[in-house]
């Protein structure tokens, strides 16, 4: 092998080590990245669980407050078929009264 061969040689080595060096660097900056993809991913997994089980949560409360807020509105509509029948009740009471009164007054 000549001097000149022998510089080749030695340049081609040096090259190769600095691309390795290079290369390494670059695997441990992928590597890196690729455990914050992991975390995130992980942590994403677990933020749509806990929506999932908020989205349900809630859920369950509008149902809960359309029940409450019909409530009212029952109670309201009994009160005032309530009062419509006491009314009702009185009046035809009122009337039969009258009737049987002039019904004996007549006799």
């Amino acid at each position: 092998m000549t001097a000149q061969e022998k510089i080749e040689m030695e340049h081609r080595i040096t090259e190769t080590e600095a691309r390795s060096k290079s290369n390494m660097h670059r695997i441990e900056n992928l590597e890196k990245n690729n455990k914050i993809i992991q975390d995130l991913t992980v942590s994403i997994a677990q933020q749509t669980e806990q929506m999932k089980t908020m989205t349900e949560s809630v859920s369950e409360i509008k149902t809960d407050v359309k029940a409450l807020q019909g409530q009212p509105q029952k109670t309201i509509t009994t009160m005032k078929t309530a009062i419509i029948t006491a009314i009702t009740s009185l009046i035809f009471g009122l009337i039969s009264a009258g009737i049987t009164a002039l019904i004996t007054l007549a006799r």
